[in-house]
């Protein structure tokens, strides 16, 4: 996952192909998957039931992009 953040990182912004080593874009990924949850990891906290994977995914879908966007703690809620 980190190495296809990385890899739209530099999609999104074209100046850091002046970084031939993809610091600057590595940096940023690592920064964006240590705030995303990991639905494997939520998945087997959940106990003693134990859902199919892609139902915990879905259910984190609008906690991960409001963390994503920065508006995690705010209050506001996303229109689906």
């Amino acid at each position: 996952m980190h190495i296809l953040i990385a890899e739209n990182v530099k999609l999104a912004l074209p100046v850091l192909a002046l970084d031939p080593t993809d610091t600057v874009a590595g940096f940023v990924a690592d920064q964006i998957v240590k705030i995303l949850p990991d639905p494997c990891a939520v998945a087997s906290a959940r106990q003693p039931e134990q859902p199919r994977l892609v139902d915990t995914a879905r259910d984190l879908l609008a906690e991960t992009v409001a963390e994503a966007l920065g508006l995690g703690d705010s209050g506001m809620e996303l229109a689906a």
